[in-house]
């Protein structure tokens, strides 16, 4: 009879829970867990949460972040940043209405430390529009954008959008080309230059005339009228 082998079975290393937070810009909030054998392992890891979860306010839910994995924290977790923002669908179908338009767009600015983001904001006007003023709204988001972009890091970005700070500029501006209701920033993501064929700078579109003109105190007045003199 032939005798009976022995099979040596490699024992592999025990899973564990390790912890995974949100960005420093986000406050480090306790976001879940990932069951890996290594905390290694967490860098590169993706994770799909409600914006609700980390800022807490009711109103961010119906928006969804992205976040990577990419720095290992203490012993047990990993810190993250945010890739990717968008609305869910369904929100995104209750804002519009019949009688009203809907303008979207796609486009990819730079931020001040160089990362490349794709942003599809999102406006509804109040009342059926024209091509044109389509047209307008469209160039005029891209030059606001563009030079908003230009100030802040990527970090700032995804605050501002979070704060609705971005969402009021571009509010701000477009409202007095055509009466909106709803200005958005449907989604945006950090894309990879290969994909990025065109980076919107905003110089093909003259802001100054809708922005508003500062109100000189009388003191300037006097100060410009003694000049002229």
């Amino acid at each position: 009879m032939a005798k009976a082998t022995k099979k040596l079975i490699s024992k592999g290393m025990k899973k564990k829970w390790y912890k995974i937070f949100a960005p420093d810009y986000l406050n480090n909030t306790f976001i879940g867990e990932c069951f890996v054998d290594k905390q290694e392992k967490l860098i590169n890891r993706t994770v799909t949460v409600n914006l609700n979860k980390i800022t807490g306010n009711p109103r961010n839910m119906h928006i969804n972040v992205k976040l990577v994995c990419n720095e290992l924290k203490g012993k047990d977790g990993a810190s993250t940043n945010l890739i990717s923002y968008y609305m869910m669908p369904a929100a995104v179908k209750r804002l519009v209405r019949a009688r009203k338009d809907r303008v979207d767009d796609s486009f990819v600015c730079s931020t001040m430390d160089n990362v490349l983001v794709r942003i599809k904001p999102l406006i509804i006007t109040h009342n059926k529009v024209p091509e044109k003023k389509k047209t307008i709204i469209r160039k005029a988001t891209r030059a606001i954008l563009a030079e908003y972009f230009s100030k802040i890091d990527y970090k700032g970005w995804v605050m501002a959008v979070i704060n609705k700070k971005a969402q009021s500029q571009i509010y701000e501006i477009v409202n007095r080309i055509v009466p909106v209701k709803v200005v958005e920033i449907r989604e945006f993501g950090i894309t990879k230059k290969k994909s990025a064929s065109v980076i919107e700078k905003g110089g093909n579109f003259d802001l100054s005339p809708y922005q508003k003109k500062e109100k000189k105190s009388k003191k300037t007045e006097q100060k410009d009228s003694e000049k002229e003199e």
